[in-house]
C-alpha cells in the first residue's frame, strides 16, 4: 500500500474502522469504502489487481457470476483478479488424500465454468492448506496429487481437510 493507490471495499463497519486506524498509524494512505461489489462506489475505477475473498456455491449461480463480473469490471487492461475461496467441504471434515485430490479436480472444473460465464480465465490456481484464509502451504493444483502422495506417505495414511483455493484470473481478450 506504500507504493500503490489502494482502495478497500468491505461491509463490516467495525473492520473498516480498524483498517482505517491501522493505516493511519502506519502512515499508509488508503481509500476505504463501505459496500458490496455489486453496489460499490467504484464503478469508474480501474485497478491492476482486485483481491476478492468470496465463497462460490456448489454450482454457477447468478450471485457468483455477478460478484466475479463486478470484480472484472474494476480491472485495468491486463489486470488480475486474485480470488481466495473456501472448499465446499463441511468445516472440519477430513478425507483421505486421494479423495481430496479428486475433489480438488472436480472443484477446479466447477470454478472454471463459473469463471467462463464472466469471461475470466485461470492464469494460476493453488490449493491452500489448511484453508484459504491463513494458508501455510500453497500448492499449484496440477501438482496437488504428487504433493499429497509425498506429504501423506502410503505407509502412514493421513486424513486431511480439503483445502481452500487461490485463483489468479485474467479477463479474456476484448473484455
Amino acid at each position: 500500500a506504500r507504493r500503490a493507490a489502494v482502495t478497500v471495499l468491505g461491509r463490516d463497519p467495525t473492520a473498516l474502522a480498524l483498517l482505517r486506524a491501522v493505516a493511519a498509524q502506519e502512515g499508509v494512505a488508503l481509500t476505504v469504502c463501505a459496500g458490496t461489489l455489486a453496489a460499490a462506489p467504484l464503478a469508474a475505477a480501474r485497478g491492476d489487481v482486485v483481491v476478492l475473498y468470496a465463497g462460490l456455491g456448489d454450482a454457477a449461480s447468478d450471485r457468483d457470476a455477478a460478484t466475479l463480473a463486478a470484480a472484472a469490471r474494476l480491472l485495468a487492461p491486463g489486470g488480475l483478479v486474485v480470488l481466495a475461496t473456501p472448499t465446499d467441504a463441511p468445516a472440519g471434515e477430513a478425507a483421505e488424500t486421494a479423495s481430496v485430490a479428486d475433489a480438488a479436480a472436480a472443484d477446479l472444473r466447477r470454478f472454471d465454468a463459473v469463471f467462463a460465464t464472466v469471461r475470466l480465465r485461470i492464469a494460476a490456481a493453488y490449493a491452500c492448506f489448511p484453508d484459504h484464509q491463513a494458508p501455510t502451504h500453497l500448492v499449484a493444483l496440477p501438482l496437488l496429487p504428487d504433493f499429497l502422495a509425498t506429504w501423506a506417505a502410503p505407509e502412514v495414511p493421513r486424513a486431511i481437510r480439503p483445502p481452500g483455493y487461490a485463483f489468479f484470473l485474467r479477463a479474456e481478450a476484448g473484455v
